[in-house]
């Protein structure tokens, strides 16, 4: 299994960690859910490429350093999770394939090593529907 989808299904609390167990998952979807919080185990999923949170307003807390290990990573979505806050892990600094972040309509920050990177370049050159203005911004030195 490649594909795992929980969209607009009633899943509530922590995610399952059977999901770790999932190792050759490339694709996990999780929007409009009841979950409260991100676990770090995710970080073991070595080829996931794709990671969908957005519309999670349950989701709280911050997310785990551990994402960073993710070097696979392509797209990461916390879109309208309007509970999830604090500062971007500086770990996210190396997801060097990542090209769409999306962290629009929520309270996340991104730290100085996060938009000093190649991370920043995909933040600064997206357009206003993927990214915060105020993050674009903060990359460009503003």
């Amino acid at each position: 299994m490649n594909y795992l989808s929980f969209s607009s299904v009633e899943l509530s609390g922590t995610l399952p960690l059977q999901i770790t167990r999932l190792t050759q998952l490339t694709y996990l979807f999780f929007t409009d859910t009841e979950i409260s919080f991100i676990s770090s185990e995710l970080g073991l999923l070595s080829l996931l490429d794709y990671i969908n949170f957005g519309s999670n307003t349950n989701l709280t807390g911050t997310i785990p350093s551990e994402l960073g290990c993710l070097s696979l990573l392509k797209t990461l979505n916390f879109n309208s999770t309007t509970n999830l806050g604090g500062t971007i892990p500086s770990e996210f600094a190396l997801l060097t394939l990542l090209t769409k972040f999306d962290i629009s309509n929520t309270q996340l920050r991104l730290s100085n090593d996060v938009y000093r990177t190649s991370i920043c370049t995909e933040i600064t050159s997206c357009s206003s529907s993927w990214i915060h203005s105020s993050l674009c911004s903060k990359c460009d030195g503003s």
